[in-house]
């Protein structure tokens, strides 16, 4: 029994072949993985709002100025956060509503992605001031 060895002669044609998929491939991964990590980004930016809207509210409700509420929001959001606030009510009973908001950007990559903005909001209702006697 004589071994012979398969015919090479189609061997030139695919050289060079895991070069030129490689090429294509790696790109695709690149930019698989930058999205990944922007979107890791965004969902990290909306959790640090929803936060910082639940500290801003329980601020108001506790009686803290605007100032202060907005002081208490922004310590815990993002970077660039925008705090609004609005009562309900005459000042007294009611509720307050904070809504945090920021822009996501893609870092490093300019203009390639779109900005997101990401908000959360958080109510709360309005303690009664403390009663001067005690109890």
């Amino acid at each position: 029994m004589t071994a012979t060895r398969p015919d090479n002669s189609h061997a030139g044609r695919d050289r060079g072949q895991v070069t030129a998929e490689l090429a294509m491939g790696l790109p695709s991964l690149v930019a698989v993985v930058f999205l990944l990590l922007w979107m890791i980004s965004a969902v990290a930016a909306q959790t640090r709002c929803a936060e910082a809207a639940r500290l801003g509210a329980r601020a108001a409700a506790r009686g803290e100025t605007p100032a202060d509420t907005r002081t208490w929001a922004l310590r815990a959001a993002p970077a660039g956060a925008v705090v609004e606030i609005n009562r309900d009510g005459d000042g007294g009973a009611g509720a307050v509503q904070v809504r945090v908001a920021v822009a996501v950007r893609a870092g490093g990559a300019g203009s390639l992605a779109p900005a997101v903005t990401v908000s959360a909001v958080a109510v709360a209702a309005v303690e009664d001031p403390p009663r001067a006697g005690g109890s």
